[in-house]
């Protein structure tokens, strides 16, 4: 992005009118894509209890992936535990998102 002059706000700018970007960069630390598979369980599962809509939609797209979105652990099973009251840990230490240009 920086070879074609585009800023980091400009670069989120054209994420969020693509739909890209996390719902949870209104109200939470984490930022980054909402279909990133660096996320935490504890993201995926606010992910899955505040915008199921965006958890259904990554559900949706894991029968287009030969891999699993977690190791040894697809979104089949990943929605599975969640429906079926399980709620993985909050990691304690919140870690601030880096800028893509530092």
């Amino acid at each position: 992005m920086e070879d074609f002059g585009i800023t980091e706000l400009e670069a989120m700018e054209m994420c969020r009118q693509e739909d890209l970007l996390s719902p949870k960069y209104e109200n939470s630390f984490r930022a980054g894509c909402w279909f990133c598979i660096k996320q935490s369980m504890w993201d995926l599962y606010c992910l899955y209890k505040d915008y199921p809509k965006y958890f259904q939609m990554l559900v949706d797209m894991q029968k287009d992936s030969f891999n699993p979105f977690k190791p040894n652990k697809d979104l089949y099973k990943i929605k599975k535990e969640f429906d079926s009251g399980k709620i993985p840990k909050n990691r304690s230490v919140k870690i601030q998102q880096l800028s893509m240009f530092d």
